[in-house]
Parts: structure tokens; sequence; C-alpha cells
């Protein structure tokens, strides 16, 4: 997943700049073959709050801050 994630995120960087994040909705098939159902640019993390284990949604959080992101 790592890996699509990277390689989605340089190729959309090659054809439009300015993006500081981008989300990926991905199905996996019944072979184990990831599909990108769509590309976010402004990914909405909210429900990451409400899992049990907060780490995911902190770092989410910390990442946004990072670069200007208020909400």
């Amino acid at each position: 997943m790592k890996e699509l994630g990277v390689a989605t995120g340089h190729n959309f960087d090659r054809h439009y700049k300015g993006f500081k994040e981008l989300g990926l909705d991905v199905a996996i098939d019944s072979k184990g073959r990831p599909w990108i159902l769509e590309v976010n640019t402004r990914p909405q993390f909210y429900p990451l709050k409400y899992l049990k284990d907060q780490s995911l949604y902190k770092r989410a959080v910390a990442y946004g801050k990072q670069y200007g992101r208020t909400k």
C-alpha cells in the first residue's frame, strides 16, 4: 500500500502541482491486487478520531499542521 501511495503521489505531482496531501480510496480484489477507486486532494481524517487507537489520527493531524492545514 505504501508503494502504491508513493507512486500515485509522484505520478499525480507530474500533472498537478501544489497539493500537499492526497487520500487514496483503495479496494483489494480476490487475488490481492489493489485498485485505486479515487484520489482525494483534501482527504478527511476525522473518521480516524473514532478508532480505539488514536495514534494514526494524531499522526495525520500532526502532518497536516506541519504544512499549515488547520482542519
